[in-house]
């Protein structure tokens, strides 16, 4: 069975990582940055009073269609998307909970521009919450650490070897 993972590649480590897809007007969106000044905003200041006063630790600032995040330790669950829980999780600073179909999946310093809600429904038929349960984005992770998380969180074996395969493609 055919699976939105498998089409996925990786880009270079970048400061900054536009998605041209999502730049159509000031809202459309997609940009990925360590660096918020360099961020080409052109809507009303208060989006850009929210990234100056969020940019501090050295987060990721993300803007998107009709989103702006704050990653920092972590990639938002899909709870955190489709706000269905009653708060995200501590740690995790959600500034605007919309996100459109498109938008960055992060692996590390890497960017992947793919639909991140077929990733996340594909990962979750196989009992995933998290992306983050088998990627920790704070660290590397070895190959065979990474299938044994897999492994233990119950994800059949074709999608664990193919995020396996996918990071190690990477640089994992």
């Amino acid at each position: 069975m055919h699976s939105p993972i498998a089409h996925l590649r990786p880009t270079g480590p970048s400061d900054a990582v536009i998605d041209p897809l999502l730049e159509t007007d000031s809202w459309q969106l997609g940009f990925l940055t360590t660096n918020p000044s360099l961020l080409p905003i052109r809507s009303d200041p208060d989006l850009r009073s929210r990234i100056v006063s969020h940019r501090l630790q050295g987060d990721y600032v993300i803007a998107g269609r009709s989103a702006l995040f704050v990653w920092g330790a972590r990639v938002p669950d899909i709870h955190e998307i489709y706000p269905r829980a009653k708060a995200p999780p501590p740690g995790t600073r959600v500034l605007d909970v919309h996100l459109h179909y498109r938008d960055f999946v992060r692996f590390g310093s890497r960017v992947v521009t793919e639909p991140y809600r077929s990733i996340m429904d594909t990962l979750s038929v196989h009992g995933l919450t998290y992306l983050s349960d088998i990627i920790d984005l704070r660290s590397r992770i070895s190959s065979s650490k990474l299938a044994h998380r897999c492994r233990a969180s119950k994800i059949a074996r074709p999608v664990w070897e193919e995020v396996v395969e996918i990071l190690e493609m990477m640089g994992h």
